[in-house]
């Protein structure tokens, strides 16, 4: 089972916190994306893992500068061909079964981030 966690920070923090409860499926991401759509979705973050325990590791991660799996919703949405405010019924479904299936995507390219590992080994950062 995958679950999906998203985090955000505020204008006036530096640190990612859980916005929402684990997800258990796209569909239930999608509409939580679409709940918190007024929030600037780069300001959001998507975990998604296997694992319950390793999505806290992973924020731990983000909030250290670390790589981690973790993107922002815009990413995500982008990746997926959706837009914030665009209509769409039975999202999770279709892209789960077709992808994007040829969608024209407008989306601004985004910077590689800088690569650090957080593999639980000493970085010399803390």
């Amino acid at each position: 089972m995958m679950y999906y966690r998203v985090a955000w920070k505020s204008n006036r923090s530096s640190v990612w916190q859980w916005k929402s409860t684990k997800l258990t499926s796209l569909e239930a991401l999608f509409r939580f994306l679409r709940m918190y759509s007024s929030i600037p979705q780069d300001h959001l973050r998507v975990f998604a893992s296997s694992s319950l325990e390793s999505m806290e590791e992973m924020l731990m991660c983000e909030n250290k500068g670390w790589e981690s799996t973790s993107i922002t919703a815009e990413e995500f949405l982008c990746e997926r061909g959706i837009h914030i405010g665009e209509k769409t019924q039975r999202v999770s479904e279709q892209y789960a079964e077709r992808g994007v299936g040829g969608r024209e995507q407008h989306c601004t390219a985004i910077p590689e981030r800088a690569e650090r590992k957080c593999v639980g080994e000493e970085t010399g950062r803390g």
